[in-house]
């Protein structure tokens, strides 16, 4: 990265600039890692239970990703979009019409590293908190893996910007990835219930992120899993991440399928995990999952086109949640069967809002509620309630 001024502007920017023929020999040495993780795989069992083949076919495609700046420079200014009105993060600035696939130009910001700053004390002599710096980058962690989906996942401490203006300034963005809805309401509704203590529904929610290779094994595989989450769990800041490896490293006795976006979203909690350490040791993502979870679901559930036709429901609906988070998973369950159903009709009879036989009844309540797909949701979980 290197510092430079506009011309006509004056303006501080940062340049990344790729490196001469850096795109030949980076495929070349990526494809024989995975041609030599790939032998391995099938040659040494120990070997293919660390999975490492997985990471291995994962970290080549997205390296390969990051060799193309332009794409770099459009992951940075969305990421800028999404998260334009956060109180406590910020992205670069790109010049678009000065990128290019090998350059890309970028706002400068102005202060140390997190990686540069040793302990708290250190860290409160710049003017931020251990404590918000720790539920704030856990917050944004949530908020890509589970809401928006676009995950920057190369969060280590070198691309944390601590900026005098007292906002924490995020960089680097080429390696990124866009997780899909359905694992993303699938990691948190296992997470969810594991906080919840529900092992067997969690369980189910782990076989579909990571099925067996051989049908015939899912009931076996099934019975690992609920051994292994019934022991005592000892909780850590290491809760997070630790539940989805650790289902990840019993599906290697089956041969199961390792979900890419899983290892994005662990390898970022792990990285996390190590802040958490260093500058607030009592903090405890399980605690304050059920928080997020909560908020979420009401941004969900209740955008702002509905808040004045729906906000005493609204009210009541956030009462109820607060005071019955097992209602949490019920609402994910809902949110993707609805997805899934093949018509609107379909949807509201397996719910039993409407019954096949009430052909006339069918009709009409399916006009009503097709008008707001918000007030179904609503009613629904007014039934449930």
């Amino acid at each position: 990265m290197y510092r430079a001024r506009l011309k006509d502007s004056g303006q501080e920017v940062a340049l990344k600039v790729q490196r001469p023929n850096l795109d030949k020999s980076l495929l070349e040495d990526l494809e024989l890692i995975v041609q030599m993780s790939s032998w391995l795989d099938a040659l040494v069992p120990s070997y293919r239970k660390t999975m490492m083949h997985v990471v291995a076919k994962e970290y080549a495609a997205r390296s390969k990703s990051e060799l193309d700046f332009l794409s770099e420079a459009n992951a940075i200014q969305e990421f800028g979009e999404t998260y334009a009105d956060d109180a406590y993060f910020v992205f670069p600035k790109t010049f678009p019409e000065l990128c290019s696939e090998k350059l890309i130009v970028m706002e400068w910001f102005d202060g140390p590293r997190l990686g540069q700053i040793n302990d708290m004390k250190e860290l409160e002599s710049h003017g931020f908190s251990g404590s918000d710096l720790v539920h704030n980058l856990f917050r944004i962690q949530l908020c890509m893996a589970y809401e928006n989906g676009l995950i920057h996942a190369d969060m280590h401490p070198g691309n944390i910007i601590l900026r005098p203006n007292g906002k924490v300034g995020i960089i680097d963005c080429g390696l990124n990835a866009r997780v899909p809805k359905k694992t993303r309401e699938s990691v948190l509704n296992m997470l969810l219930l594991q906080s919840q203590g529900r092992t067997e529904e969690h369980v189910d929610i782990a076989l579909q992120l990571s099925p067996p290779a051989e049908r015939r094994d899912l009931s076996k595989f099934r019975r690992d899993l609920i051994e292994h989450y019934s022991k005592p769990q000892k909780k850590s800041t290491t809760s997070v991440s630790s539940d989805i490896i650790a289902t990840m490293r019993i599906g290697t006795k089956y041969r199961n399928y390792a979900n890419p976006f899983l290892l994005m979203i662990v390898r970022n909690f792990l990285i996390l995990e190590g802040i958490f350490l260093k500058f607030d040791p009592s903090f405890d993502p399980s605690d304050y999952m059920g928080e997020y979870v909560k908020s979420i679901l009401m941004r969900r559930f209740a955008p702002q086109a509905m808040l004045n036709t729906f906000s005493p429901v609204i009210g009541e609906l956030a009462i109820a949640l607060h005071n019955r988070p097992a209602l949490l998973s019920r609402i994910l369950r809902l949110e993707s069967k609805f997805i899934e159903s093949p018509s609107l009709g379909a949807f509201l009879r397996s719910e039993e809002v409407i019954v096949p036989e009430s052909k006339q009844y069918s009709a009409w309540i399916v006009g009503i509620v097709g008008a707001s797909i918000g007030a179904t949701i609503v009613f629904i979980l007014l039934r449930v309630l």
